[in-house]
């Protein structure tokens, strides 16, 4: 599970720098590849252990929220990123929605759909 966050991160810094500018960054800090995948996992696993608490008090707090109250957060997130609402769901659409929800999931509970955050 680590390596694959892992894999994915390196892959999607790659595409979006490319391959030559990603190895003129390693280069310019010094790094391999092999030390940045190290940092990743480091930062990888740390993620995963709040997603698996948070998972845990979600489920142990029975907290929900509906399809809209979720899309409600998503646009108040925007507005306080200054990013554009649609922007910013699309930016998150290829993206485990674990991130970004503890900073947007407030208590509460209700009557409709659960939304419990999710473990890659």
């Amino acid at each position: 599970m680590i390596q694959n966050m892992v894999d994915e991160r390196v892959s999607e810094t790659k595409e979006q720098l490319g391959s030559d500018e990603y190895s003129e960054i390693l280069e310019e800090q010094g790094k391999t590849e092999d030390e940045v995948a190290k940092d990743i996992e480091k930062s990888a696993r740390k993620q995963l252990k709040r997603r698996m608490v948070l998972n845990e008090i979600a489920k142990q707090e029975e907290i929900e929220m509906t399809d809209e109250e979720f899309e409600d957060r998503l646009e108040e997130e925007a507005e306080k990123q200054d990013v554009n609402p649609i922007k910013f769901k699309n930016q998150l659409k290829g993206r485990r929605p674990a991130g970004i929800l503890p900073r947007i999931l407030e208590p509460g509970k209700s009557s409709s759909t659960s939304c419990s955050i999710q473990q890659t």
